[in-house]
């Protein structure tokens, strides 16, 4: 991922060098040629590019959000930082809109009162 990521960052470098002062510093890490913001439309339009050469199903773009949501939910990552890497303010509204993934992670995860209070083993050490 790292690899991919810094060949983006030395042909990003390559467009900057190419539109000189004209380059906008944006500080964003992906831009159009021209280093503008993308247009959601060609982002779209590369998206289902990207779905088409990979011969995936039908997949929204912002099904990857909930995609890595779920991801994160089911390592155990805590709600804040959750809330943080997709730029929520506060969990609560991550908690209240992914609720249904975090659920599962509970079910997933809970122990009972018996296992706790030692009356059963539950043969992991």
């Amino acid at each position: 991922m790292y690899a991919v990521l810094e060949a983006h960052r030395r042909a990003q470098e390559a467009q900057r060098a190419a539109l000189g002062e004209m380059w906008p510093d944006t500080g964003l890490v992906f831009v159009s040629e021209a280093g503008t913001p993308i247009h959601p439309r060609n982002f779209e339009r590369s998206w289902g590019q990207l779905k088409k050469a990979a011969d995936m199903p039908h997949a929204r773009l912002h099904d990857l959000r909930h995609l890595y949501v779920s991801l994160l939910v089911k390592q155990g990552i805590d709600p804040q930082a959750i809330a943080d890497r997709v730029g929520h303010t506060d969990a609560s509204f991550t908690l209240r809109r992914y609720s249904h993934m975090f659920e599962e992670h509970r079910e997933r995860t809970a122990i009972s009162l018996d296992v706790l209070l030692g009356r059963v083993e539950t043969g992991t050490n």
